[in-house]
């Protein structure tokens, strides 16, 4: 029985392993960030100019056509409020922090009196099969570059 020796095979399982690992990282940070920059353009809206009733009280109009994307910025503190967080090498997390807004919520998901206008949602929906297959052709190259 002829011995077949395997440490080539186990240096080019590790060298594999590692890329995966390296790239996984990489691909994962780059989509959360471009998720986080989608939706801070999302939040970068015109500053209306107040209206004025009958009355003598100031209101800032709707949108033309309603609720509307990007949501306009009147002081700025719903931009503040974006958040990203590396929870592991390939997890991160990207939120709208109530403690700094506590609105972020009816603005995002809408209330009976106002259209959702779902900032970060949307890029997510919009891009997530995009950043998805991106991220796999990245880390399928970087596996082929090692395993050659």
């Amino acid at each position: 029985m002829k011995h077949v020796s395997t440490a080539g095979w186990k240096v080019k399982q590790r060298n594999v392993e590692v890329a995966l690992a390296a790239q996984s990282a990489k691909s994962v940070a780059q989509s959360a960030d471009f998720i986080f920059g989608k939706a801070m353009e999302n939040l970068s809206g015109d500053h209306p100019s107040p209206l004025t009733t009958k009355g003598g009280v100031q209101y800032f109009p709707a949108p033309d056509g309603g609720a509307a994307i990007p949501v306009r910025v009147l002081t700025g503190t719903l931009r503040r409020s974006m958040k990203m967080r590396l929870e592991s090498p390939v997890h991160w997390v990207v939120w709208s922090d109530n403690q700094v807004a506590e609105y972020n919520y009816w603005v995002h998901d809408g209330t009976k009196h106002m259209e959702p206008r779902p900032f970060l949602d949307g890029p997510v929906y919009q891009y997530g099969a995009m950043l998805m297959k991106r991220m796999g052709a990245e880390i399928k190259t970087s596996i082929r570059g090692v395993g050659r």
